[in-house]
């Protein structure tokens, strides 16, 4: 089957550099974005500045910029904590439903896969979040706790296609 550049082809990841901190903000503290974090609620600038400049120089955090024709169209992070890596996505609210979050997901899959030799992806998906918990079954990962507010998913390096 053939993929039409509306549906995610095109695709690329770069590490996030300092002067992404603005277009991560706005993703931050879009509505949707906020309704599904942790914390329900947008951050400051001062507070993201902060964090942001804390990933660019840690170890436990990466992010990557997804861009389509130049243009970035999402974010995909992780944060690692010993033998796993929890997985968080964000798509600009202009780009959802094209298909860029499968995408953003099946690079860092493979990635990961590639980077690591046991690895596993974690990703705490909030219970209201159809498009979020559909994303990640389609993309091999299995609901491994969902008794609370946010449901935790799992891979552990099984194929992608």
């Amino acid at each position: 089957m053939t993929r039409s550049q509306s549906h995610g082809e095109g695709l690329s990841l770069r590490p996030a550099a300092e002067d992404d901190v603005e277009v991560l903000f706005v993703l931050r503290n879009d509505p949707e974005s906020v309704e599904f974090s942790g914390t329900a609620r947008a951050v400051t600038w001062e507070e993201h500045r902060e964090w942001f400049a804390r990933c660019l120089t840690g170890a436990a955090t990466s992010i990557w910029i997804g861009e389509s024709n130049g243009d970035v169209v999402g974010q995909v992070r992780v944060d690692i904590d010993g033998g796993s890596a929890t997985v968080s996505i964000a798509v600009i609210p202009e780009r959802r439903g094209c298909g860029y979050a499968m995408e953003m997901l099946r690079h860092l899959q493979l990635k990961m896969a590639a980077d690591h030799p046991t690895p596993e992806l974690v990703a705490n998906v909030h219970r209201d979040n159809a498009a979020s918990r559909r994303l990640f079954e389609r993309s091999g990962f299995v609901c491994t706790d969902d008794q609370s507010e946010f449901q935790v998913f799992r891979w552990c390096g099984r194929s992608v296609e």
